[in-house]
């Protein structure tokens, strides 16, 4: 799971695994309560252009959040302008789900199908 900037490279190895055709999709996974969900929109939406620039076509990338648009905490046409975002980077967004089991490896959604996970697990704020 990429946590933050103190990664060591874990989140490297997604995007190679992504790049070779190991994972097909990644799921981006905000969790449930008192988060920043910023940072996760972000790092998909960077590794959608990634993904991109090194012609990974099969890749598929989904955000799973509980909330019922995208980054509702910012109203409404920020919400429309990130979803078009995501529209624009083929970025599918489930909205009102969160996962049910989530390892380093995988995640197992409601679906029964297994997936290359990232959640933001923790946020610090600046000092």
């Amino acid at each position: 799971m990429f946590t933050d900037t103190h990664d060591d490279g874990g989140f490297r190895q997604v995007l190679t695994e992504v790049e070779r055709g190991d994972a097909r999709t990644t799921v981006f996974a905000v969790p449930r309560g008192k988060t920043c969900p910023l940072g996760i929109y972000e790092l998909a939406l960077l590794s959608s252009g990634h993904l991109r620039r090194r012609e990974a076509t099969d890749a598929e990338l989904l955000i799973v959040t509980p909330e019922s648009r995208p980054l509702e905490v910012f109203g409404p046409r920020a919400s429309s302008a990130v979803g078009e975002l995501l529209i624009g980077a083929g970025i599918e967004l489930r909205v009102g789900s969160e996962p049910i089991e989530s390892t380093m490896a995988s995640s197992q959604f409601a679906t029964e199908r297994r997936f290359l996970a990232i959640t933001w697990s923790r946020y610090r704020s600046p000092r």
